[in-house]
C-alpha cells in the first residue's frame, strides 16, 4: 500500500449548514468533487435500505451487468453493536445504476456458483439452493447438508445430513440445472464437513475433499474412501483416521490417528502422519490436534498447528523439520520461500524475514506496538491511541525491505479497508448502529474527503472485489442522503 503522511484533520475548503460550530468541534472535512456516474455528478442510489436493514455483500452476476446485493435485517431499536438476532435475509438483483431491482431470495445467503447456476445457502449455512437472478422463478432447493457444496466435474457433492448430525450420506447431484434431477447416494455414514475450529461447512475441515473427477471422504468408522465420481466406485484407502487434510493436487495428505493419545475425547491430541498417496507411504510428523490446522500447504512448506509449540514447519517434499529462531511465531510465507516471522523483544513486536535454507539471524524489518496485516510489498500496522475511541487507531506502512513506518492515516476504525486504487475508506466515531462519518483517505496525495455523515462501518468490505469496476460502494443510514447502497466515483 503506497504511503505518504496523511493528516488527521485537514483545513476544510467547504462548510456545512450556516458555518457555525462549537468551540471543540473539528473543522468539517471537504466533500469530494464527485465525477459523473450513471449520468449525474453525485452518488447514484443502487438499492434503498429499510429501517434496520444492513448491506453486507455485493456479487457480480456472471455474464450480466447486474449485481446481487445481500442484506440482513434486525430490530432497529436494538443497537447493532450488541449483536441482535437476524430477523431475515434478502438477496436482490439490481442493474448497474439501481434499475430493475428485484428480490430473488429471502432467508438465504450467497453460496457461489456452479457452471451457469447461482447458488445460495440457508441462513444458518445448511442447505443449498439455486436462485434465479431475474427473480422470475423462486429459489429451488438442490441439496441438504452444509453449504457450500463441493463443485466437481460431475456435479455438486456434499454430505446430506440434518444440521445437528455428525454423519450422513455422501450425495452427488450430477445435473443441478435439471429441475427433475435427484441426488445420487454414493456412500452412507460419511462425516459432515465441520469441526470445532472452523465451524460448519468450512473448507478447513476436509472430511470431504473433492476436485475434478475424484473425492476423498472420511466415514464414521475412521476409514478414508477414494471415490471415482464418474462411476461412483469406492476404494478403501486408509483406516484408523480421525482427521484428514489433502493437498490441492491430491498427491499428499495429512491425517491424525483415530485413537487419541491424550486430551478431551471430542477434540483429542493424537499422532499425525504425512501420507504420500502416490507411493502409499506414511511418515510420522508429531502428536497434536489436527482439527486446529486449516490448509497446511504453503509454497515449499508444510505447516501444522501444534497445541504446545504453535505452528510447526517441514519442507513439503523432504519431510525435514524446520526449527524457527527462538521465540518467533509464523506470520506467513513470502516470495522466494522466505518466512515472515514475529517475536516480542524489549516490550515491542518485531517483524522478521528469514529463509530456512540460508539460516543465520532473521532480518528485522519493523518494530511496533500494534496489529499487522499484509498489503502488497509490505505490512500495515494498526496501533491504538488513548486520544481516540477504543475501536480506532493510527495506520502505518512498512515495506518488507524495512525502514521507518510511514503514517498512512492517524485515525481509522479497526474495520477499515482499501478500495481498488489503494485509497483507504473508514468510518470514524461509529455509533451503536455501526454508522458514523465515512471518509476516504488518499495516502499518496495526503488528502481526506468526507463521503457521508452516516456511513455504514461495513462500507469498506462492500468494496472488496471491486464490484463496481473502480467506483466506490457507500452504504448509508440517512446522513446526507436517504438510507441505501450507493455507487460513487471520486477522482484522485
Amino acid at each position: 500500500m503506497p504511503r505518504r503522511l496523511v493528516l488527521g484533520v485537514l483545513v476544510a475548503v467547504a462548510s456545512c449548514g450556516d458555518g457555525s460550530r462549537g468551540p471543540d468541534e473539528p473543522e468539517p472535512l471537504p466533500t469530494p468533487a464527485w465525477d459523473a456516474v450513471c449520468g449525474r455528478e453525485a452518488p447514484q442510489l443502487v438499492l434503498p435500505l429499510a429501517l434496520g436493514e444492513h448491506a453486507y455483500r455485493i456479487d457480480r452476476i456472471a455474464d450480466d451487468e447486474r449485481w446481487l446485493v445481500s442484506t440482513f435485517l434486525v430490530d432497529p431499536s436494538v443497537p447493532l453493536a450488541s449483536g441482535p438476532p437476524t430477523l431475515d435475509r434478502v438477496i436482490r438483483a439490481v442493474g448497474p445504476c439501481g434499475e430493475d431491482a428485484v428480490e430473488v431470495a429471502r432467508g438465504l445467503r450467497p453460496g457461489g456458483r456452479h457452471g451457469a447456476l447461482t447458488l445460495a445457502c440457508g441462513g444458518d449455512g445448511h442447505g443449498t439452493w439455486a436462485i434465479d437472478p431475474s427473480g422470475v422463478e423462486p429459489p429451488r432447493q438442490l441439496l441438504g447438508g452444509w453449504c457450500p457444496p463441493r463443485s466437481t466435474d460431475h456435479g455438486l457433492l456434499t454430505v446430506d445430513a440434518p444440521a445437528d448430525a455428525t454423519h450422513g450420506a455422501l450425495v452427488l447431484l450430477r445435473d443441478p440445472a435439471d429441475p427433475t434431477a435427484t441426488p445420487q447416494v454414493l456412500a452412507e455414514g460419511i462425516r459432515v464437513p465441520r469441526n470445532t475450529y472452523y465451524g460448519p461447512g468450512g473448507n478447513g475441515s476436509t472430511s470431504l475433499w473433492a476436485a475434478g473427477d475424484q473425492a476423498l471422504v472420511l466415514d464414521e468408522a475412521g476409514t478414508v474412501w477414494h471415490v471415482e465420481l464418474g462411476s461412483g466406485e469406492r476404494v478403501e484407502e486408509l483406516t484408523g483416521v480421525r482427521e484428514l487434510r489433502v493437498s490441492s493436487d491430491a498427491r499428499l495428505a495429512i491425517w491424525q490417528a483415530l485413537e487419541p493419545s491424550e486430551g478431551d475425547s471430542r477434540t483429542p491430541v493424537g499422532p499425525v502422519f504425512l501420507r504420500d498417496r502416490e507411493a502409499g507411504t506414511d511418515a510420522y510428523l508429531l502428536g497434536t490436534h489436527l482439527e486446529w490446522t486449516g490448509t497446511p500447504w504453503a509454497g515449499d512448506y508444510l505447516l501444522v498447528r501444534d497445541d504446545a509449540d504453535g505452528v510447526r514447519l517441514w519442507w513439503r517434499d523432504g519431510l525435514e523439520p524446520i526449527e524457527r529462531p527462538a521465540g518467533t511465531e509464523l506470520r506467513g510465507v513470502l516470495e522466494g520461500g522466505e518466512l515472515w516471522l514475529a517475536r516480542r523483544a524489549d516490550g515491542q513486536t518485531e517483524e522478521l524475514r528469514w529463509h530456512p535454507a540460508q539460516g543465520g539471524e532473521p532480518f528485522v524489518f519493523a518494530r511496533h506496538d500494534g496489529v499487522v496485516s499484509r498489503y502488497g510489498d509490505g505490512i500495515e500496522i494498526y496501533e491504538t491511541d488513548e486520544a481516540l475511541p477504543p475501536t480506532e487507531g493510527r495506520l502505518s506502512f512498512v515495506p518488507f525491505t524495512g525502514g521507518e513506518p510511514e503514517l498512512l492515516a492517524d485515525r481509522v476504525d479497526q474495520v477499515h479497508g482499501r478500495v481498488a486504487d489503494g485509497r483507504i475508506m473508514t468510518v470514524v466515531d461509529a455509533d451503536p448502529s455501526e454508522h458514523g462519518p465515512l471518509r476516504l483517505i488518499d495516502p499518496e496525495a495526503g488528502t481526506i474527503v468526507g463521503l457521508d455523515l452516516r456511513g455504514y462501518l461495513q462500507s469498506p468490505r462492500l468494496n472488496a472485489g471491486d464490484p463496481f469496476d473502480g467506483d466506490l460502494v457507500l452504504a448509508t443510514a440517512g446522513g446526507e442522503r436517504p438510507p441505501g447502497v450507493y455507487r460513487a466515483r471520486v477522482p484522485r
